[in-house]
C-alpha cells in the first residue's frame, strides 16, 4: 500500500493540476450531503491522498468537491490503452471481516427476552435493530426499515414487543422479540426526526416529533396515533420519559415539559440555562434527571405538585467537555451516564450529588446510549467505535465486545511469525475523536488482535513491511520517523529522519537488504540499514516531486510512484542512482507492486484513471481502461492466485481481481460497505487480506482451496 493521506498538511505546496482545496468533512456512500456522526474520524483518511493528491486534500472545501472529482470522466493522452476483458473468476469468493461487522448503536433497551436490544443508526445504509446476548455476547441484527431511515430511540413496550423510532422515515417501528417480524407505522405529520420514545403509564407508547414540534402517542393494540402540540409550538423536542407522577415528561429547547396523561394538558418549566437533551430518566430518588451535553452537566428536577418545591439542580461533570449523553437509573441507587465526547462512564450519587467517572475501556470513550441490562450491569454503546460495553456497578469492572478494534487500520504486512501486522493511524483533526497510534498483530490461527502503542504521540503511522531481520518496519508520516517493532518482545524503536521536512510514507525491502522509503516532504528516497541503523537519503531529480509508493522489482531495484509528477522512478540500491520514466498520458501514480508477469504495476489516481504497468525492459507504459463509470483504485497487490488485486475507495467499498495477461476484472463487495480499504497483502494462509480504514476492520478474501495446513480456514 503505499500512498496515504498526510494529515498535517504538506511541508510545502505543490501544484498538481487542481486548485488548493480543503479536506472533506466526511465521506459517505453515494456522496450524500448528510455526513454520518462518525464523519470527523475520517478527516484526513489515508486513501484520500492517493486520489486527489496532498495539496488538494489539505484545503478541500467540501465533500461535494471530492464527489465531483470521483465522477469526472477523463481521457488518456498517451501510452498504450487496453480495454478490460471478461470476468476472470467462475465464482465469487467469500469475504470475511475481523472483528465481524458491527453496528453503529444509537439506542439501547432491555427486552423481555433477556437480551439487550439496540438500534443501528447507520446499518450500512439500511435501517436495522439488533440484540446482544448478555451471556454469549453474540450480536444479531434484523432489517427494520428501508434505506436511510436511521432507527434511533428504542424501548420495550407494554405489549412485550420492542418499539423504535425511525429518525428520518416519518415512521415508528415494532419488532417481535420472538418472531422478529417488523411492522412500521407511518406518522400523520411530517416529523423529520423522532428522537425519543417511552412506555407510558396508560399502556401506550409516547414519542417526540422533533421536526413537527409535537408529542405523539400510539396505542399498541389499535395502533391509533394521536399528536399533541406544546404551547411553544416551534420549540425542538428531544428526550421523553414516563415520570414518577405517571405523567409524560419531555425536553424542549430551553425547557422541561409535562403532559398530563389524563387531560393531555402540557405545562412547561424553563431551564436555568439554555440547553437541549436527548436523555431523560427517573432516578432512584424519584426525581427527573437529564443530561446537558453542551454544558457538560447533569441536571436534577423535583417534579413536586407544589410549585414552590420545584427546582433544578445543575451538577458539572468533573472532566471537561465530556458531552454527557445517555442516562439511566442504576440498580445500585446511582444515576449513571455515558460520555459522548469523553472516555468514561459516570455515576452521580443522588444523596450528595458527587460524580465518579470510570474509564470505559479500549473504545476510548465516545459512548452514546446506556441502559440496565438483564444481568443488572450497566450496558453502554459506542456509536463511533461500534462496540458494546458493560460495567459492573459494584466492582466498576468494564468489559467490551469485541475486546479490541483496530482504530484506523492503514497498512498490513505478513510477519516472519506468519501473522498479520497492521498499522493503526488514530489521527483526527478533532482531539475528541483521536486514538493513539498502534501497531497491531492479528493471529491468523485464533484471529486474536494484540496492540502495541507507538511511543511518539500522534506520529500517524502509515506503511508497514517485514524486514530481512525478522522485524516489522513502519513509517510515521507526521513525526518524520521510521519505526521498527520486534514481533517477539513487542518492543518498538523509532528513528528520526535527517531532513527537516521529512514526511515518510511507504517502505519496502531493497535488494541490498536495507529498508527503503519514500520521503514525500523532502522529495527524497531514503534507506535505513537494519544492522547499523544508518540512514541515507537521495534527492529525486525532479523539482516538484512527491514520492508516494515504493516496491522492489526485478534485480532488487526499487520502483516508486509520484503523485505530483507524471513519472515512475527507479533506484539502484547499490549505486544510489535514480532514473525517472515519464507516464505519457500525464497521469500520476498511486500504489505500486511487482506483478506476477515480471513488470511493475501501479494505480493511477490522478486524474483517477485506473491500473497501469511499465515494462521493466522496454519502459513502455500500458494503461488498462476500467470500463464505464469510474473506480478509484487504492491499494494494489498480488494475490496467492497470482492475479493482481486492488481495493476501491469510497463510495464503492470493493475489492477487485484483475488477470495480468487478459486484464479481465471482477469486483467483490465488502460486507461493511463504504469501508475505505488502503492496504492489501497475500497472507500465508492462502487468502488475500486488506484493511478497512473507515470500518475499523481487517478483512480477508477467502480463495477456495488455497489455505495451507496449519492455518484456520474459518
Amino acid at each position: 500500500m503505499k500512498s496515504r493521506d498526510e494529515r498535517l498538511g504538506p511541508p510545502r505546496a505543490r501544484s498538481i493540476g487542481l486548485s488548493r482545496t480543503s479536506r472533506p468533512s466526511g465521506l459517505q456512500s453515494g456522496c450524500s450531503s448528510r455526513a454520518p456522526a462518525w464523519a470527523d474520524t475520517l478527516r484526513g483518511v489515508p486513501f484520500v491522498k492517493r486520489l486527489v493528491g496532498r495539496a488538494q486534500v489539505r484545503e478541500a472545501q467540501s465533500l461535494a468537491l471530492l464527489c465531483a472529482l470521483f465522477g469526472v470522466a477523463l481521457g488518456i493522452t498517451g501510452g498504450v490503452i487496453e480495454p478490460v476483458g471478461a470476468i476472470g473468476l467462475a465464482a465469487a469468493p467469500a469475504i470475511e471481516e475481523f472483528p465481524p461487522v458491527l453496528p453503529e448503536p444509537a439506542g439501547l433497551t432491555t427486552g423481555a427476552d433477556g437480551n439487550v436490544w439496540f438500534t443501528d443508526y447507520n446499518g450500512n445504509g439500511i435501517g436495522k435493530v439488533g440484540t446482544v446476548s448478555p451471556t454469549t455476547h453474540a450480536i444479531v441484527e434484523y432489517t427494520a426499515s428501508a434505506l436511510g431511515t436511521d432507527p434511533y430511540a428504542i424501548t420495550s413496550g407494554p405489549d412485550g414487543n420492542i418499539w423504535f423510532t425511525e429518525g428520518f422515515a416519518n415512521k415508528l417501528g415494532r419488532i417481535s422479540p420472538t418472531t422478529h417480524v417488523v411492522t412500521e407505522f407511518t406518522l400523520p405529520s411530517d416529523v423529520r426526526g423522532t428522537f425519543g420514545i417511552t412506555a407510558g403509564a396508560d399502556g401506550a407508547l409516547w414519542f417526540t416529533e422533533g421536526g413537527s414540534h409535537r408529542i405523539g402517542r400510539i396505542d399498541p393494540i389499535t395502533t391509533a396515533i394521536e399528536e399533541f402540540t406544546p404551547s411553544t409550538s416551534t420549540s425542538q423536542v428531544g428526550a421523553i420519559t414516563s415520570g414518577p407522577d405517571h405523567n409524560i415528561w419531555f425536553i424542549e429547547q430551553g425547557a422541561l415539559a409535562r403532559l398530563n396523561i389524563r387531560t393531555h394538558v402540557i405545562s412547561e418549566f424553563p431551564l436555568p440555562s439554555p440547553a437541549f437533551s436527548l436523555a431523560l430518566a427517573v432516578g432512584p430518588d424519584r426525581n427527573l434527571w437529564f443530561t446537558e451535553p453542551d454544558n457538560n452537566r447533569i441536571v436534577r428536577f423535583h417534579p413536586s405538585r407544589h410549585i414552590s418545591s420545584r427546582s433544578f439542580t445543575q451538577i458539572t461533570v468533573p472532566s471537561s467537555t465530556t458531552g454527557p449523553s445517555g442516562l439511566v437509573a442504576g440498580p445500585d441507587g446511582g444515576v449513571w451516564f455515558s460520555e459522548s465526547s469523553g472516555t468514561s462512564i459516570g455515576r452521580v450519587n443522588p444523596k450528595n450529588l458527587t460524580i465518579a467517572e470510570f474509564p470505559s475501556g479500549t473504545a476510548n470513550g465516545h459512548s452514546q446510549a446506556i441502559t440496565v441490562g438483564p444481568d443488572k450491569k450497566l450496558w453502554f454503546a459506542s456509536e463511533f467505535g461500534s462496540q458494546f460495553g458493560e460495567i459492573d456497578p459494584a466492582t466498576h469492572a468494564v468489559a467490551e465486545y469485541p475486546p479490541v478494534i483496530p482504530h484506523g487500520p492503514t497498512d498490513v504486512a505478513v510477519g516472519a511469525d506468519h501473522n498479520l501486522w497492521i498499522t493503526e493511524n488514530g489521527h483526527s483533526f478533532s482531539p475528541a475523536f483521536r486514538y493513539p497510534d498502534k501497531i497491531a498483530r492479528l493471529d491468523l490461527r485464533t484471529h486474536a488482535l494484540t496492540e502495541f502503542p507507538v511511543p511518539t504521540a500522534d506520529g500517524q503511522v502509515d506503511a508497514i513491511t517485514s524486514g530481512p531481520d525478522g522485524k516489522l518496519w513502519f513509517t510515521e508520516t507526521a513525526s518524520g520517523r521510521v519505526g521498527v517493532i520486534d514481533p517477539v518482545s513487542g518492543s518498538i524503536r523509532e528513528f528520526t529522519l535527517p531532513s527537516a521536512n521529512a514526511h515518510p510514507e511507504d517502505i519496502a525491502v531493497g535488494g541490498d537488504g536495507r529498508l527503503w522509503f519514500t520521503d514525500a516532504g523532502a522529495a527524497k528516497i531514503g534507506a535505513i540499514d537494519p544492522a547499523t541503523d544508518v540512514i541515507t537519503e537521495i534527492a529525486i531529480p525532479a523539482a516538484d516531486s512527491v514520492p508516494t509508493s515504493i516496491a522492489a522489482g526485478p534485480g532488487g531495484r526499487l520502483w516508486f510512484t509520484d503523485r505530483a509528477e507524471a513519472v515512475l522512478g527507479r533506484v539502484n540500491p547499490i549505486s544510489g542512482v535514480i532514473k525517472l520514466f515519464p507516464i505519457p498520458s500525464g497521469h500520476r501514480g498511486g500504489d505500486i507492486a511487482f506483478g506476477p508477469d515480471g513488470n511493475m504495476w501501479f494505480t493511477e489516481n490522478f486524474p483517477l484513471k485506473g491500473i497501469a504497468k511499465i515494462d521493466v525492459v522496454t519502459k513502455t507504459v500500458t494503461e488498462v481502461s476500467l470500463g464505464p463509470g469510474y473506480r478509484a483504485p487504492v491499494g494494489l497487490g498480488v494475490g496467492p492466485d497470482r492475479a493482481l488485486w486492488f481495493t476501491e475507495s469510497t463510495p464503492y467499498g470493493k475489492v477487485a481481481r484483475m488477470d495480468p495477461v487478459s486484464h479481465a476484472i471482477e469486483e467483490f463487495a465488502v460486507p461493511s460497505g463504504d469501508s475505505d480499504c488502503p492496504g492489501i497483502v497475500a497472507g500465508p494462509d492462502g487468502n488475500l487480506w486488506f484493511t478497512e480504514f473507515g470500518a475499523w476492520r481487517v478483512a480477508r478474501v477467502v480463495l477456495a482451496g488455497r489455505t495451507p495446513s496449519g492455518f484456520a480456514s474459518g
